[in-house]
C-alpha cells in the first residue's frame, strides 16, 4: 500500500526585514479533524503587539470569495489614499491634488460607518500633492507626502500621538533637483523607514533610506530604469529571502525589481508585461503575502483591478487573473488597503464623480474564531475540510513581521488502488494509492472470491479466470471510512498468440517494415518487444527496422497482454546489401542556383531527386533554382539491381531577398532627422543596415538620426542584409529645408531677482519665426521675451525652441547659473584705540567668486579690498558694513557692531628657552585683565587656554607668541624665542666655595648648563689632597642655557686639607660631555695652587702632573739634575681654576735622578723623579 501524506509549509513574510529567529515562532499541529479543538501558541517575546488570523488566504481567490462595493459620497479625492487603525478607531487620509487639500476621514470603530469628513486644507505647503504614506514610530504618527508642483518637495507630516491632531510639516526639499515629478511612492518599514519614489518624467527610482532616524537627512540612491514612458508607481514586499518590487508605467509596461534593501545594494530589473495580458494604464500597485505565495494587485486608470500571484520561484512569470472594474469606475488613481478582523478592505477614489468606494473582500472562513491578539489564543475548531492558512503578525518598533503556518483539516479518505499481474496461475499485486490527511490508517480488502486481507499492499493468486469485484475499505486517523469497488479480470494463459510478417525483400541502408499479426480472444496486447539476434531493437507494434550488414538474422517478437501474460515467436530473416544514399548542399538566396552534390555509395543503378516543390530530376548531380523562398525537403532515392530502394531526406533553406524601404520625418537643416527603416523580408529578419547619406557620412543603425548641416536635396541609399546574408539596396531623395538659428541672451541672474530673457534668433532666408517655446528650469513660456524669478540657487537649463514658417525648428540651450548667495562675513583684528583696526573678509562664496569689496566704517570713512584698516577716533561701539559684489554681478551686504577698547599688557614665562628635541616647555601666562588667549608657534594657532604645554620635536628656532584679548576683543602681544638644537652635553663647573662650620666643611658650587639637554641630576667626584676620591649625585634640574648654585652632597670633617677639587662626570644620561676642560673646580687652602705627585715615577718618555688651582694662575715648571743643573724648562702655562693635567716630554733626558720644580708665583713645589727606560 502506498499512502501519500500531503506536505505542509511554514512561510515567513517579513514586512520589514529578515527575522533573526532560526525556528518557527508558531507552535501548532500540522493536521486536525473537523470540529476538533486546535491550540496555537507562539514563542515570540518583547513585541509591541501581535495578531492571529486563522483564515488568512482571502486574496488568493478574490473572484471566488466575492467583492462587495460600497460608495461613500462627499469624500472628494484625486490621488493618494491611506487607511490606518489607531486604538480601535479607523482613519483615512486623502490627498485632493486639484485643490491642494489633505482630507481626513474618521470611521470610528467600524469601517462600515459613514465617515466624518474633515478638510485640513493645504497645510500652508501642499502643491499638487500625490502620494501619502503613514507609519508609527515611538508612539507617534508620521506621514510622507509628495508635492508634484512648486518645488517637487518631499514632506514629513508629524501628527503626534493621535492621527486626529493637525499635523506639523517638515519640508525635506527635492534633494538638489533629484525629485522632479513624484507621482508614485512606497514605504518599506525595516527597523527604520525606507521610502521609494517613482519619478514620472525622469523615469528614475529614488530610494531614501532613513537609517539615521526620521529626524536626520536620508541616504539617497538613484536607479535609472530602462524605460522611455512615464513612470507611474512602485511597490515592494519581502518574499523568499529578498525584496520583490513592481514598477508600473502609463503605457502598460511592468517591470519586476529585486533587491536586498541593504545600503547601496543593486536593484535587478526584468520586464514581465510581455508575458501577461495587457493592462490599460496601470496607476497603483500593492503587495500582500499569502503563505508561500505573494499576491500583487494592480489598479489601472480606468478602474480595472488585476491580480498577479507569485509562487516560491520569483523567476517564473506570476499567474494572472482579471478581477474587473465593477461597472462603476471610469477613473481611478489610487487605492488604500487595510485588514480588519481577518477581512481585507480597499478604498478607491473615483475622480469622475468625486466619490470614495469601499471594496470588501468576502471572507469564507469556517473557523470558530477568526482572530486573536493573545500569545496563546483559546482553542478553535474548523467545520470545513482542507488546508487552512494561519498568520501571526508581530509589531515591534517601526516594522511588522508576518509569519505563516498551515493546518490540514481532515477531508476523509479517498480509497484508490491499482493491480498488476492478471494472468491465471500468477500472483496479482494490489497497490494501495490512497491519500490520507490524518494518519494512521487501516485497510480491508475483499477480493470477490471469498478471500480477504488487511495488508496495506496485499498479493493474491486467483484460482480461476474470470471477472472479480475487488473492494478496498480505508479508515483514517479521524475514524472516517470510505470504500472503493473495482472489477479485476483474470485471463487464461493461451488467450494471446504472437505472430508477425516482414517485407518480401529486406535490405541494408533502408527501413524495413515488420508487421505484428498476433491474435487474441480477450487478452488484448499492450506491449511489444522486437529482438534481433537477441538484442532488443524496438518496442513499437509495427516497427521499421534497419540493418547495417547483410546476412541472416533471428527476429523474435514478444507480446504482453493486458493480463501480463506473454507470448513469443521467432523467425529467420535474410538481409541483402542495399545502396547507401547521401548528398551535400548549401543554403542560398533565391536569386542563386543550388548545386546538389551526390555522395551515395553502393551498386546503384538509378537516382530520383525530389526537390520538394513538385519538381524531380534523374541527374546524378543536379543544379536547381527555386521560384519561391522557403524550406524544402529534398529526397534522394537510390535503386540497385536486387530490388533494394533506399532514400535520404534533407531540408534545404531558400532565403528571400529583402525589400528595402524607409521614410523620414520633416527634414530640417541643423536638426537631427529621424530615418525610419521600413524594410521587410520573408521568413527571416533583417540584421544589417548601411545608410549612405549622400555627403560622405554613413550609419549602421536600423533607424538612425542624422543631421544635415545645410539645406538642399540629398540622395540617401539604404542597403539591408537579412539574417541569411541576402541583401538589397534602395535610393531615395531627401529634401532638407532651412532652419532658423535660435539664440537668446539674459540679464544678471541672482536669487529672488528678475532675470530678463531676450530672443535673438534669426529666421531662415525666405521664412519668418512664428512661435517661441521656452523651458526655464521646468517652467514653460510661449512669450518671445519672458522674464523669470529663480527662488533657489542652482544651475538651470534654459532651452529656447523657435519654429519657422516652414515648420522647421531651431533649438539652443544655455545653462543659467543662479549662484548660491555668499555667506558675507568679516573678522575684526586689533579693535584697539589708537591703532588701525584690521578688517578681513571671510565670506564664503564657492560658486560665485567675489570680485569687489566696499567698506563703510560707521560713516567715518570708506575703503575697498578684501582687507582694510581704519583707526577709530576713540573708545566706543561702531557699525561697520561690508558690501561685496560677485563675479556674476550680484551684490550682498552684512553689518556688524564692533567695540573699540584698550589692549591688555600681555606677558608669560617659559620653563626653558633652549634644549634638544623632544623639548617639552611649559608656558605660564602672567597677563592681567584679559579674558581669552591665543598661543601661536611660528604663526600657527596652537592653543586657546590661559597656560599651555608644547613639545618641540624638530630642530630650529621657534617664535612663541601670546595674544591676550580683553572684553573688547582688543589684543596685547608677548613673544619668546625657543631654540631647539642638536643634543649635546656641556656642563661647566664654576666657582667652588668651602663653607666651614663647627669643624665641618660643606661645599657649594656654581654649575652652568652650556649644552642643549635638560639635566635633572648629575654625578660629581670630590678629590682631597691627592689622598681620596668621593663620588656623589647632585639632584638639581638645570635647563639648557641656565646656571644654578648647588650645595654638593658632601659633609666632611675639617682636617686642614691643602685643596679640594670637584669634577663633574664626563658622561651624563648616556651623553658624553663635549668639553671636559671646564668640568672641574677647586678650592685651595693656604696657597692658590696645589700639585699632585708626578706619575709615572720612574718615568720614561712622558711625565704627568695634575695642578689643583682655586683660581686661574700662571705656573712655571723646571727640571734640574742631581748636580743642581737646569736641564729642561717647559713653557710657562696659564692654568684655569680647577684640575689641570700637564704632560711633560722627558724623552731627551738620560736615565737618572732629577727634580721637578713647579712655581706658581707664591710657592715652589719640588718633586723627585727618576727617568728609567
Amino acid at each position: 500500500m502506498k499512502i501519500l501524506i500531503p506536505g505542509f509549509f511554514l512561510f515567513i513574510a517579513l514586512v520589514c526585514c529578515v527575522n533573526s529567529m532560526a525556528q518557527n515562532p508558531i507552535d501548532g499541529p500540522a493536521q486536525a479533524c473537523r470540529n476538533q479543538d486546535v491550540l496555537f501558541s507562539t514563542s515570540i517575546t518583547g513585541y509591541d503587539s501581535i495578531e492571529w488570523d486563522f483564515c488568512d488566504d482571502d486574496l488568493l481567490d478574490i473572484s471566488g470569495n466575492g467583492i462587495t462595493l460600497t460608495g461613500i459620497p462627499g469624500a472628494a479625492g484625486i490621488d493618494g489614499i491611506e487607511i490606518i487603525e489607531h486604538s480601535g478607531r479607523f482613519f483615512g487620509f486623502i490627498l485632493a491634488a486639484n485643490s491642494n487639500d489633505l482630507v481626513r476621514l474618521e470611521f470610528g470603530t467600524s469601517l462600515t460607518n459613514t465617515p466624518i469628513i474633515t478638510n485640513l486644507g493645504d497645510l500652508g505647503i501642499l502643491s499638487r500633492p500625490t502620494k501619502i504614506k503613514l507609519f508609527r514610530e515611538n508612539g507617534n504618527w508620521f506621514a510622507f507626502s509628495l508635492n508634484a508642483s512648486s518645488g517637487n518637495d518631499l514632506l514629513i507630516l508629524e501628527f503626534g500621538n493621535d492621527p486626529v491632531n493637525i499635523p506639523t510639516v517638515r519640508n525635506l526639499g527635492n534633494f538638489s533637483g533629484q525629485i522632479t515629478t513624484p507621482f508614485g511612492a512606497d514605504l518599506v518599514l525595516t527597523d527604520h523607514p525606507i521610502l521609494f519614489i517613482a519619478d514620472r518624467s525622469s523615469r528614475r527610482l529614488l530610494k531614501l533610506d532613513f537609517n539615521n532616524g526620521i529626524a536626520n537627512p536620508p541616504v539617497l540612491d538613484v536607479k535609472q530604469l530602462p524605460v522611455t514612458n512615464f513612470f507611474r508607481n512602485v511597490a515592494f514586499e519581502y518574499f523568499n529571502g529578498t525584496y520583490i518590487g513592481l514598477a508600473v508605467y502609463e503605457n502598460g509596461e511592468i517591470y519586476q525589481l529585486e533587491t536586498t534593501m541593504l545600503p547601496g545594494s543593486e536593484i535587478q530589473v526584468k520586464q514581465i508585461n510581455q508575458a501577461l495580458p495587457p493592462m490599460n494604464t496601470p496607476y497603483s500597485v500593492e503587495f500582500f503575502p499569502q503563505g508561500d505565495k505573494l499576491v500583487s494587485l494592480v489598479l489601472s486608470r480606468t478602474g480595472e483591478l488585476h491580480q498577479l500571484i507569485y509562487s516560491s520561484d520569483t523567476d517564473v512569470i506570476p499567474a494572472y487573473n482579471y478581477i474587473g472594474n465593477f461597472g462603476t469606475f471610469t477613473l481611478a488613481f489610487d487605492f488604500g488597503w487595510i485588514k480588519s478582523d481577518s477581512r481585507y478592505h480597499a478604498f478607491l477614489s473615483n475622480p469622475g464623480n468625486n466619490s470614495l468606494y469601499r471594496l470588501d473582500i468576502n471572507n469564507t472562513c469556517d473557523a470558530s474564531v477568526f482572530t486573536s491578539d493573545a500569545a496563546n489564543p483559546p482553542a478553535i475548531q474548523y467545520s470545513g475540510a482542507g488546508v487552512k492558512l494561519i498568520s501571526l503578525t508581530e509589531t515591534r518598533g517601526v516594522g511588522k513581521w508576518i509569519y505563516f503556518d498551515s493546518l490540514l483539516v481532515n477531508r476523509g479518505p479517498d480509497p484508490q488502488f491499482s493491480v498488476s499481474g492478471q494472468c491465471i496461475g500468477s500472483a496479482s499485486q494490489f497497490i494501495n494509492e490512497t491519500i490520507l490527511d490524518v494518519t494512521p490508517g487501516t485497510a480491508f480488502w475483499d477480493f470477490g472470491d471469498g478471500t480477504t486481507s488487511t495488508d496495506l499492499n496485499p498479493s493474491h493468486t486467483f484460482s480461476s479466470s474470470g471477472t472479480f469485484n475487488v473492494t478496498l475499505t480505508m479508515t483514517d486517523g479521524c475514524g472516517e471510512s470510505q470504500s472503493l469497488v473495482r472489477e479485476v479480470n483474470i485471463f487464461p494463459a493461451d488467450d494471446l498468440q504472437a505472430g508477425f510478417s516482414a517485407d518480401a525483400v529486406v535490405c541494408t541502408n533502408t527501413s524495413n517494415l515488420f508487421t505484428d499479426e498476433s491474435t487474441f480472444t480477450n487478452d488484448m496486447p499492450r506491449e511489444w518487444a522486437w529482438f534481433s539476434n537477441g538484442v532488443l531493437v524496438s518496442q513499437d507494434q509495427n516497427p521499421q527496422l534497419g540493418f547495417v550488414n547483410s546476412g541472416s538474422y533471428n527476429i523474435r517478437l514478444e507480446v504482453t497482454g493486458v493480463s501480463g501474460c506473454i507470448s513469443s515467436v521467432t523467425r529467420s530473416i535474410d538481409v541483402i546489401d542495399g545502396p547507401a544514399p547521401s548528398f551535400s548542399v548549401s543554403d542560398a538566396c533565391i536569386e542563386a542556383g543550388i548545386q546538389f552534390n551526390n555522395t551515395s555509395q553502393g551498386a546503384i543503378t538509378s537516382y530520383i531527386w525530389d526537390f520538394g516543390d513538385g519538381t524531380t530530376s534523374t541527374a546524378e548531380n543536379p543544379l536547381y533554382t527555386y521560384d519561391q523562398p522557403g524550406d524544402y525537403t529534398v529526397r534522394l532515392t537510390t535503386f540497385n539491381s536486387a530490388g533494394c530502394v533506399s532514400f535520404i531526406d534533407q531540408i534545404v533553406s531558400v532565403y528571400a531577398e529583402p525589400l528595402p524601404e524607409f521614410s523620414t520625418e520633416l527634414a530640417c537643416a541643423g536638426n537631427p532627422i529621424q530615418f525610419i527603416d521600413e524594410s521587410t523580408v520573408q521568413n527571416a529578419n533583417i540584421e544589417g543596415w548601411l545608410w549612405d547619406f549622400g555627403n560622405g557620412n554613413t550609419s549602421t543603425d536600423q533607424s538612425p538620426q542624422f543631421q544635415f548641416d545645410d539645406s538642399g536635396t540629398f540622395l540617401v541609399n539604404l542597403t539591408v542584409t537579412s539574417t541569411f546574408g541576402c541583401e538589397a539596396t534602395i535610393t531615395k531623395s531627401v529634401n532638407v529645408l532651412p532652419s532658423p538659428d535660435a539664440a537668446f541672451s539674459f540679464s544678471t541672474s541672482c536669487v529672488n531677482e528678475t532675470v530678463f530673457f531676450t530672443d535673438e534668433s534669426i529666421p531662415a532666408a525666405g521664412t519668418s519665426i512664428t512661435s517661441w517655446a521656452w523651458d526655464i528650469g521646468g517652467e514653460f513660456s510661449s512669450r518671445r521675451n519672458p522674464d523669470y524669478v529663480f527662488d533657489f540657487p542652482s544651475d538651470y537649463e534654459v532651452t529656447l525652441i523657435v519654429t519657422g514658417s516652414n515648420q522647421c525648428i531651431g533649438t539652443v540651450t544655455q545653462t543659467v547659473r543662479v549662484p548660491q548667495p555668499p555667506n558675507v562675513a568679516f573678522q575684526v583684528d586689533n579693535p584697539c584705540v589708537g591703532d588701525a583696526v584690521t578688517f578681513t573678509d571671510i565670506s564664503q562664496s564657492p560658486q560665485d567668486p567675489l570680485v569687489s569689496y566696499q567698506w563703510d566704517f560707521a560713516g567715518l570713512g570708506v575703503a575697498s579690498g578684501n582687507v582694510a584698516s581704519f583707526e577709530f577716533p576713540g573708545i566706543g561701539t561702531y557699525s561697520v558694513t561690508l558690501t561685496v559684489e560677485t563675479q556674476s554681478g550680484c551684490s550682498y551686504s552684512t553689518q556688524q557692531l564692533i567695540s573699540i577698547g584698550n589692549p591688555p599688557a600681555a606677558s608669560f614665562t617659559a620653563s626653558t628657552i633652549a634644549g634638544a628635541p623632544p623639548l617639552s616647555v611649559n608656558f605660564t601666562n602672567t597677563t592681567a585683565n584679559a579674558e581669552r588667549f591665543e598661543w601661536y608657534v611660528n604663526g600657527e594657532l596652537i592653543a586657546q587656554t590661559a597656560n599651555f604645554q608644547f613639545t618641540f620635536s624638530e630642530f630650529g628656532t621657534y617664535d612663541v607668541m601670546l595674544l591676550a584679548y580683553n572684553s573688547s576683543d582688543c589684543a596685547g602681544v608677548a613673544t619668546q624665542m625657543i631654540d631647539v638644537v642638536e643634543p649635546f652635553m656641556d656642563m661647566v663647573a664654576g666657582k667652588l666655595v668651602a663653607i666651614r662650620n663647627n669643624n665641618r666643611i660643606q661645599l657649594q658650587m656654581n654649575v652652568r648648563n652650556n649644552g642643549s639637554i635638560n639635566v635633572q641630576s648629575f654625578p660629581v667626584q670630590l678629590k682631597l689632597d691627592d689622598q681620596v676620591s668621593i663620588n656623589g649625585i647632585v639632584n638639581a634640574p638645570i635647563a639648557p642655557g641656565s646656571e644654578i648654585v648647588v650645595l654638593l652632597p658632601f659633609d666632611l670633617e675639617d682636617k686642614n686639607f691643602g685643596y679640594m677639587c670637584v669634577e663633574i662626570a664626563d658622561e651624563i644620561g648616556g651623553f658624553p660631555d663635549s668639553d671636559l676642560s671646564n668640568n672641574s673646580s677647586c678650592v685651595t687652602f693656604g696657597t692658590t695652587v696645589q700639585t699632585s705627585v708626578p706619575y709615572p715615577n720612574p718615568a720614561g718618555d712622558e711625565l704627568h702632573v695634575q695642578i689643583y688651582s682655586g683660581e686661574a694662575s700662571e705656573v712655571r715648571m723646571e727640571i734640574i739634575n742631581s748636580l743642581g743643573q737646569l736641564v729642561n724648562t717647559p713653557a710657562a702655562q696659564t692654568e684655569r681654576s680647577g684640575i689641570t693635567t700637564v704632560t711633560l716630554n722627558t724623552s731627551a733626558l738620560r736615565q737618572g735622578v732629577y727634580f721637578l720644580m713647579i712655581n706658581d708665583g707664591q710657592a715652589v713645589h719640588m718633586h723627585r723623579i727618576v727617568i728609567s727606560r
